[in-house]
């Protein structure tokens, strides 16, 4: 084909990826502010990498057809010259595969804390986001992760994050009346997606010593213990990312499969259960206000 358009994307673990593009496809301070978003600590490259793990194709075509290999994959859709939505979400499922081989564990969880550092699992729509923003503006702990955290285990069980996602999105809405401080943000269909001071950011790697399940309610408060066995069994998802394994594309016209590899499963069962005889598992409900101060607390 002929390639109108070069990027390269850098991500933690020595991970490169390719996109390519018959097509001139913008790829500038907003695009990589959304990919925030989804890959942690994502870098656009000026130049090409030495090794490439992943190069995606893109072909400009009204029939969609998507074929994947080890190390390639071509799409052929209608983009036009916009910086099409479902990308950000394919570029996670493909790096969450090459992560899980290499032995990291992509959680969907946000990550904040100060001397120590608290992990909050969670699915879509729980309230880490919140949280994680009323832990940082009001009780003085610093973000690491908004919504995606790179996990990787050592051999005596020590949690270690070694990214994170440090674009934050909120409904505009919620944004706005928020009052959030942030240093860019840019709006896309009814969000917004900034980013918070660079004063209020952690650098990675941080240890994990706590791990805290949120969920927000304005009408109950609790906060409980898990035992390591439950939390073996709560966690295990969330440390795999199951939720965000495959990815529609093309409006729904193919879908790529994030397979998770059977080594990964076991590892992560292992390892996790280990870490778990020294790191507390907390589950809460309640304000954000009430559950930032539990998750500070830590």
């Amino acid at each position: 084909m002929s390639v109108q358009s070069e990027h390269y994307l850098s991500l933690p673990g020595d991970l490169h990826i390719a996109l390519t593009s018959d097509r001139e496809l913008p790829l500038g301070e907003k695009e990589a502010l959304l990919l925030g978003a989804y890959l942690p600590d994502v870098r656009v490259l000026d130049a090409a990498p030495s090794t490439i793990a992943m190069a995606i194709h893109h072909i400009e075509s009204a029939d969609m057809h998507l074929s994947v290999g080890a190390d390639e994959m071509e799409i052929h859709d209608s983009w036009g010259t916009s910086f099409p939505g479902d990308l950000p979400h394919l570029l996670y499922s493909v790096a969450r595969t090459l992560w899980l081989q290499r032995g990291y564990f992509p959680t969907h969880a946000a990550c904040v804390g100060s001397d120590t550092y608290a992990l909050m699992p969670g699915h879509s729509g729980v309230g880490k986001t919140s949280t994680a923003l009323e832990a940082v503006t009001h009780y003085n702990q610093k973000l690491l992760s908004g919504n995606t955290t790179l996990i990787q285990f050592n051999e005596i069980g020590d949690v270690q994050a070694i990214a994170g996602t440090k674009t934050m999105t909120l409904q505009t809405e919620d944004f706005e009346r928020g009052e959030y401080a942030s240093v860019r943000s840019v709006e896309y269909g009814n969000r917004t997606a900034f980013e918070v001071p660079s004063d209020q950011q952690a650098e990675a790697p941080q240890s994990i010593g706590r791990i805290a399940l949120v969920r927000l309610s304005d009408g109950r408060s609790a906060w409980t213990t898990l035992s390591p066995a439950s939390a073996l069994h709560t966690l295990y998802p969330y440390f795999l990312d199951t939720e965000y394994a495959d990815c529609i594309v093309g409006q729904g016209g193919a879908v790529y499969l994030g397979d998770t590899p059977p080594a990964a499963r076991q590892q992560l069962t292992v390892k996790l259960g280990l870490a778990l005889a020294n790191v507390s598992v907390l589950s809460g409900m309640g304000t954000a206000p009430f559950l930032a101060e539990k998750v500070a607390a830590l």
